[in-house]
């Protein structure tokens, strides 16, 4: 019986339908009594009844392990019951939406230093092997010492421990102490870059490759005299392993970061000769003596641009393709470009920003590819804004760029220009655009660009006949407005233009129905407080 009902659910009930007949009576009597919508729904509900005729009144295994006699005094309080009853609602929850409000229901138990209530442990530590690792740490902070115990007769509890704090740098794996480094970037700079250099002769050239890393991802001018003190450790060798010029590049890119380093000023020396004046063309140019500074890249190597010198000064390769990069020398200035901040290029070619990347997009930086002309450098010019944040000169790259580019640019923009953005650009549906956007923030979306998405959403799926990805409705879930839920309550009583029941359903199940539970669980979560 059980296979003729798998063999239903592949093909599906559209094509073949089981056959209620081969239940024992008792069950086609109680699945009578059953409403039966449609003819999924009555097979759903009929395959949950068998499975749970079938696991009736069998006997669960015998245990056989060791039952603990002395249970330890908890050092913490526990969460009011209303606040640990509420993972059982959670648990409820579709399991695409079900990670953020886990999300929060653990940080309020966290922030209040409180365990669950003893009747939810045991829901909690079934829960655990269904969960990311990322939960693992969170998990143990509030299940406590009763928690511990029952967790060790389900799981191999030793692949839990973590190190304290005071021995990860000392004993911990590379994960963990980057990790840990990372962390203590956060909220003290210095202090983590004071600790690496106590253990920084003895890291292996792969560790200091990732600690490196680390610092590139959040440079602040202090870590300047460390990488400038650093730097000489990875000078050119003929034959250097890779990470030796993967480090070196590391460095170079953070002392380009800083008009104020040795090695900046050394490049800037470097490039000057290399912006020519000339007069401008035009009688109004000749007539008022205007000038135009441009920059003068040699077709073939000299003193600076060498593979020599670019690989041992800046860890860069020759070109990678010759019909991107004619000549070695572009390819490196793309380098460049995206290595010194912009106001360097800004000032040294006498242009404003607008001005300066018209310029960088024009000629003599085209080079036709598959009879297409392309601007060689506007990668590099995106990955500029990017590293420096410069939102100015996203914003302007937003104007001149191709739509699939484009999401890379509003990781950087801030949330009110990213709603009008999507809106302008018909794009509030996007998903790409959407966690480009939004997928680092942790602020809710105006009541107007909420009640936007809901609206496309609710046209999209119930007039356009469109099914969305049920990642919108996760994001939904997580950045809507708590105000917009009254519009949706109207919009899923408005009058729809589709006799499609398929597509309603969708709708409905996972957008409206999701949408009013999550919102009303984290809005409960984030009310509750510490005293309730």
């Amino acid at each position: 019986m059980w296979e003729q009902i798998i063999h239903t659910a592949l093909l599906g009930t559209d094509k073949l339908s089981f056959d209620d007949k081969l239940l024992p009576e008792t069950l086609q009597q109680t699945l009578g009594s059953f409403p039966s919508d449609d003819k999924e729904g009555h097979f759903l509900k009929m395959a949950a009844l068998v499975h749970f005729y079938q696991q009736s009144g069998k006997i669960p295994p015998r245990f056989t392990g060791t039952l603990p006699t002395v249970f330890e005094e908890e050092t913490h309080v526990l969460a009011p019951p209303k606040l640990s009853t509420l993972l059982q609602e959670i648990i409820e929850v579709h399991t695409y939406y079900r990670n953020h409000l886990l999300d929060l229901w653990f940080d309020k138990l966290i922030a209040n230093e409180q365990l669950i209530q003893p009747a939810q442990l045991v829901s909690l530590v079934m829960l655990e092997s269904a969960l990311p690792q990322k939960f693992r740490p969170k998990i143990l902070k509030v299940i406590g010492k009763k928690g511990l115990q029952i967790l060790a007769y389900k799981t191999n509890i030793e692949s839990w421990q973590t190190l304290p704090d005071e021995l990860v740098w000392q004993e911990g794996k590379l994960s963990e102490r980057r990790v840990f480094f990372n962390n203590l970037r956060q909220t003290n700079p210095q202090k983590a870059i004071e600790l690496l250099q106590t253990t920084w002769t003895q890291e292996s050239l792969a560790d200091k490759k990732a600690f490196l890393e680390v610092i590139e991802a959040s440079f602040q001018p202090s870590d300047i005299a460390f990488l400038e003190d650093t730097y000489s450790e990875f000078n050119f060798t003929p034959k250097e392993r890779k990470g030796q010029k993967e480090c070196r590049a590391i460095i170079a890119r953070l002392l380009l970061r800083d008009s104020n380093s040795a090695f900046f000023q050394q490049t800037q020396q470097s490039l000057l000769p290399y912006f020519e004046t000339e007069k401008g063309k035009g009688l109004l140019s000749l007539a008022f003596g205007l000038k135009t500074v441009s920059l003068k890249l040699p077709s073939s190597d000299d003193a600076f641009w060498n593979t020599e010198t670019m690989l041992s000064s800046y860890g860069f390769e020759a070109a990678p393709d010759a019909a991107i990069f004619p000549t070695n020398a572009l390819y490196w200035l793309a380098c460049l470009i995206e290595t010194l901040p912009f106001e360097f290029w800004t000032t040294h070619l006498a242009k404003n920003l607008e001005e300066s990347l018209q310029y960088f997009l024009s000629e003599p930086f085209i080079v036709k590819i598959e009879k297409q002309n392309r601007a060689i450098l506007k990668i590099s010019l995106i990955t500029n804004a990017q590293k420096f944040k410069n939102i100015t000169l996203a914003e302007a790259l937003l104007k001149v760029v191709d739509f699939n580019e484009q999401p890379s640019l509003l990781t950087i923009l801030p949330a009110f220009f990213c709603e009008s953005y999507l809106i302008q650009q018909k794009q509030a549906l996007n998903l790409a655009w959407l966690e480009a956007c939004f997928g680092h923030c942790s602020t809710k979306w105006s009541i107007e660009f909420s009640h936007h998405i809901l609206q496309e959403a609710f046209l999209e799926s119930t007039t356009r006949n469109k099914y969305l990805s049920e990642h919108i409705g996760v994001m939904m879930t997580r950045y809507l407005h708590p105000a917009a839920l009254s519009f949706l309550e109207n919009l899923k009583t408005s009058p729809t233009q589709t006799n499609n029941y398929y597509y309603v359903s969708h709708w409905e199940k996972w957008f409206v129905n999701p949408l009013h539970r999550c919102i009303d669980l984290s809005t409960r979560i984030e009310n509750f407080a510490h005293q309730d």
